[in-house]
Parts: structure tokens; sequence; C-alpha cells
């Protein structure tokens, strides 16, 4: 009955709803990347360029599609995973809505300019803040909290989802940072020249595709050209940081060969609650 009324008090997420979505944009993004000229016949719209599927379908949706209903399964009550779920989530929400708001702004005005200045400038801060400073703390606390449960497939498919969604936050801090850099210090438009660049900014949303498609086209023959010994150096440096992150194996008195997923992450979760208390 205890254990029944502790499971009803678990912590539960919502993350299980992008997933969805996630799907249908996976999709959409690749009929518009790879079948261009049948989705414009078809839907009469634009085509998407291949940087921004490499963007959302290689590096971002990975993290969501890959992970999400396993750690919903197993690790419902990791509070790494909430903030990390929270963070990601609401930046994407927060940076939408002023996207929408920048588009609607009048920039010939000074009033109008200075509000769409400000609008760059929360932008860069919502994204900075929560694709560096939280990703990168609560990233690196549910890669020990795998550990620590000795839970080693856990461990590598978040390290290789973290490391795909680094590069995609990056690219995307690096969007915001190009804007701030290159408006909020500007006056207010004075020439058509000058006018027309920050429409061209206020219509276009943060996109990971503006940073990919700088990259000259020989990165990708320079990304095929990596030899397979490189992926084994990965492959043995993922194990050895597994190896020295996860504590021995009878610091919880019980042989963890013994013990399912769930009783190994239940232990690491007892213990994480004595370390903080």
């Amino acid at each position: 009955m205890q254990r029944a009324l502790l499971s009803l008090e678990q912590p539960r997420t919502h993350t299980p709803q992008p997933i969805g979505f996630n799907i249908y944009d996976a999709l959409k993004l690749t009929w518009r990347a790879w079948l261009p000229h049948h989705y414009v016949r078809v839907t009469g719209n634009t085509p998407c360029p291949i940087a921004a599927w490499v963007g959302a379908c290689l590096l971002h949706h990975p993290l969501a599609l890959g992970l999400v209903m396993p750690m919903n399964a197993y690790y419902p009550w990791l509070p790494a995973y909430h903030r990390i779920a929270f963070a990601l989530l609401g930046a994407g929400s927060v940076c939408i809505g002023l996207g929408q708001c920048k588009m609607a702004l009048n920039v010939k005005t000074r009033a109008g300019f200075a509000l769409f200045k400000l609008i760059v400038a929360i932008a860069f801060v919502t994204i900075a803040y929560t694709r560096v400073v939280v990703w990168l703390v609560e990233v690196r606390a549910a890669l020990a909290a795998f550990a620590l449960a000795d839970d080693a497939n856990f461990y590598r498919g978040g390290v290789l989802c973290a490391s795909l969604m680094s590069i995609f936050n990056l690219a995307m801090v690096s969007d915001a940072l190009a804007a701030l850099l290159k408006f909020v210090p500007k006056p207010l438009p004075a020439t058509q020249e000058a006018l027309q660049e920050v429409q061209e900014e206020q219509a276009t949303p943060p996109a990971v595709g503006r940073t990919l498609s700088a990259g000259p086209p020989a990165v990708g023959r320079t990304l095929s050209a990596i030899p397979p010994a490189v992926g084994r150096t990965l492959s043995a440096g993922i194990n050895a940081s597994y190896a020295s992150a996860r504590s021995p194996p009878h610091a919880s008195g019980v042989l963890r060969s013994t013990r399912s997923r769930r009783e190994r992450a239940s232990a690491a979760a007892r213990a994480a609650a004595g370390a903080s208390a």
C-alpha cells in the first residue's frame, strides 16, 4: 500500500505532448527539404533548406523522440529531467511569442524600433540562459544519475542525444548573439537599405538554419571523410567516462546485476535525496 501511494506521489511530466509535433515536423521537413518540387506543387508553399532540416531532424528532434518516453518510464522522478524539459519548452514558447510580437512592430518609429531591440535582447538572454547555463548543469546531473544507477544504456544514449542537442543549442545562441550585436547598438534606420535589413530580421524567427547554412559545402565532404577509427575512439571515451562517473558496485550493498533498471533507478533516487539532505 505504501509503495502504491509513493508511486502516485512521483513527479509527472507532460513531455509526451511535443512528441507528436516532433514526428509531424520531422516528416513535413523531410518532405520540404528532399522533395521540394513535389511539396511546392502540392501545397504552393516554399521548400525547406537542407540546413534547416539538419538542425531540426538530426540535432533537435532525436532528443525528444529518443529519450522522452524511456525517461518517463524509468526516470520520471529525476529533477534534472524536469528542469531540462521546462527550460527548453519554456524557452521555445517565449521565443515564438517574441517572434510574433516582433513581426507586428512598426520599426520606422523610434518607439517601435526600441521595442524591437528590447525583444532581440530578451530573446538572447532567454536562449543563452536556458540552452547554455541550465542545459549544461542539468545534463551533467542527469548523466551522473544514470551512472549512479549503473545504467549504461541510458548513459550512452544520453551522451549521444545531449551532444547533438548541444550543437543545436550552440547554433541557436550564435544566431541570437549575432542579432543582438548587429541591431541593439544601431540607431533608428535612416536609409532604405538599413530599414530593409531590420525588416528582414523582424520577419525572421530565431532559426538554426542561418548558422548551419553559413558553413561551406565542403563541411559535408569533410565529415564524410572522417575515418571509422574516430567513432571507435568516441565510443571508448564514452565508456571511459561512464566507468569513471558511476559509483562503486558495492556502494549499495546489493549486486547491481541482480536488480532491474527500475530498482536501480529507485536506489539512485534515494542516494541522490540523501546526498542533497
